[in-house]
């Protein structure tokens, strides 16, 4: 049976950094086994006293990145003087950019994920490109910033979200054989439009693997073809 080791995540913001960390830690474990306690948003020294309290009570590991001076030298030094294992992931850190720096951090919690105007730039170019993705809603083809254009099976569609990720509002539109584009197409600055290209060998390998897992017994259709 594995040891189930409690570990209480103490941050003043989500406790996601600590998460991560934990988890590139317990590879090197692979025999072992955790419980994680998150003790989300602590601002105070009251809320301090809780946490200690709880770790006294079951000999937990407690590992923090706090921000806050005054409040992170609370938890090391309650854990020293209660005999509680510690990991202090931020503080040694701060206190060597402070002497390189000659400055003092700017004790705000949070910035890492401080919500901004290039986080709703990003939100509302990846709603824009998941509305427009596969040739829909093309009467708005005006407001994209970039437009892939290619046959099926050449990743428009994954590109699409790379560049959205980026900030950029995407439009794909497949080209299908014996149909015409949307003529929209040919009315917007040409610049905007990239097309995909794909050797055809590679293609119809892809095309034959989609139409057998999809049960299509005959492979030689016009699709595969």
């Amino acid at each position: 049976m594995p040891n189930k080791a409690r570990i209480l995540i103490v941050s003043d913001g989500t406790g996601q950094t600590i998460r991560q960390v934990i988890k590139a830690a317990m590879a090197q474990f692979p025999n072992e086994d955790i419980y994680l306690s998150r003790h989300k948003y602590i601002t105070n020294i009251k809320q301090v006293s809780d946490i200690i309290n709880d770790a006294k009570e079951n000999h937990d590991l407690i590992i923090h990145t706090i921000i806050n001076e005054k409040i992170r030298d609370q938890i090391n030094k309650e854990c020293f003087s209660n005999h509680i294992r510690c990991v202090d992931l931020i503080g040694q850190l701060l206190n060597n950019l402070s002497n390189i720096f000659e400055s003092s951090p700017s004790n705000l919690p949070g910035e890492l994920y401080d919500v901004n105007e290039q986080y709703f730039k990003k939100v509302d170019a990846l709603e824009f490109t998941l509305n427009h993705d596969d040739g829909k809603n093309i009467e708005t083809l005006k407001s994209a910033d970039i437009i892939l254009v290619g046959v099926s099976r050449t990743s428009k569609t994954p590109l699409s979200i790379l560049l959205a990720l980026e900030g950029y509002k995407v439009v794909n539109i497949p080209l299908v054989n014996k149909t015409q584009p949307p003529p929209l197409l040919f009315q917007i600055d040409q610049k905007k439009i990239f097309a995909l290209t794909i050797n055809p060998i590679e293609l119809y390998k892809i095309r034959k693997k989609r139409t057998e897992k999809l049960g299509i017994e005959n492979t030689n259709n016009e699709y595969s073809n």
